[in-house]
């Protein structure tokens, strides 16, 4: 029988996504997708001087729900995102996964290429 597990996002600034990744895996998550996002600046100032684009990045995990509880606190305080403009977190049960080895060895997890999907948030 399978546990119970979470996905755990993170939306970052630009170039923090693998330092989320990084953090997870010291509290017990084992690997995680990155997809780089665009988002816009709600300002009419920027937006006249062409600087309401905003890139970010959104960070996937899954991990059983426990470990993806404490990996999601740990990562929230080493990367300060309860601070204003720093990032979100979120954590979010599923019902059901197919396709990964949950608490095999990090060795035996065949490594995937990363795709990167343009979202507009």
């Amino acid at each position: 029988m399978q546990e119970d597990m979470d996905l755990l996002g993170f939306i970052v600034r630009h170039n923090e996504g693998d330092q989320c990744i990084s953090l997870a895996s010291k509290a017990g998550i084992q690997g995680g997708t990155v997809f780089l996002g665009e988002g816009t600046a709600r300002s009419s100032l920027l937006r006249k001087l062409g600087l309401d684009s905003i890139q970010r990045e959104i960070v996937l995990l899954i991990g059983p729900s426990q470990t993806a509880k404490k990996a999601m606190d740990y990562v929230v305080e080493k990367k300060k995102l309860e601070d204003k403009h720093r990032g979100i977190s979120f954590r979010l049960p599923l019902s059901r996964v197919i396709g990964i080895a949950a608490g095999a060895e990090p060795a035996l997890i065949k490594e995937r290429k990363l795709t990167c999907i343009r979202l507009f948030l």
